[in-house]
């Protein structure tokens, strides 16, 4: 079974920022297409296998992309055949970003 994977306003605004960030210098415009691909091979790995990673929070993982150093943020819920996801940030991303998100 394959879960919805929902993007919530701030995963869309994390995806937004990242874009802009690539688009600002000239020699990695060229890779805003990859980041993509990769974030959207994640969300479809996420809805795939939504349990796999251990919790880090209750009711709250996070996928590492594949080629760029990011993490998708993610919630399951009990009985649920979806997930939310509230963050996309760096893997060197302030720590408190992520745990400001979980209230």
């Amino acid at each position: 079974m394959t879960y919805e994977v929902r993007l919530a306003a701030n995963a869309q605004r994390d995806y937004d920022r990242h874009v802009n960030w690539f688009a600002a210098d000239q020699n990695l415009t060229d890779r805003i297409d990859d980041f993509t691909e990769d974030l959207l091979a994640t969300l479809d790995f996420i809805g795939k296998y939504p349990l796999l990673r251990r919790e880090v929070y209750p009711g709250v993982r996070h996928e590492a992309l594949r080629v760029f150093s990011y993490h998708v943020w993610f919630r399951t819920y009990e009985g649920a055949e979806f997930v939310d996801v509230f963050a996309i940030v760096h893997q060197a991303a302030d720590p408190n970003e992520v745990e400001s998100r979980l209230t």
